[in-house]
């Protein structure tokens, strides 16, 4: 059986992998790892639509990969970053 193993640094495998209620444990270990949030914050992880609210009718349409609210109802926005960035001066 042939098996292929999906980057997770794509970024359609990251949104896949970590906005996923299923995954839900994966995301608040990530988060966990990555961030300096007190402990109870993580009592309580929900995904929320990723749709960012444009506040001008100008304004583009913004999407970002992981969106989530806390217990204390902070919103958390997740975005994976995989080409560094550079200083151009």
């Amino acid at each position: 059986m042939l098996r292929i193993i999906l980057p997770v640094k794509s970024d359609v495998i990251f949104h896949i992998f970590f906005a996923d209620e299923r995954n839900l444990e994966f995301l608040t270990d990530f988060l966990k790892s990555a961030l300096s949030i007190p402990p109870e914050e993580y009592e309580e992880v929900i995904i929320v639509d990723p749709h960012l609210i444009r506040e001008h009718p100008a304004d583009k349409l913004g999407i970002i990969d992981v969106k989530v609210k806390t217990k204390s109802g902070k919103t958390i926005h997740i975005e994976i970053q995989v080409v560094p960035l550079v200083d151009s001066i």
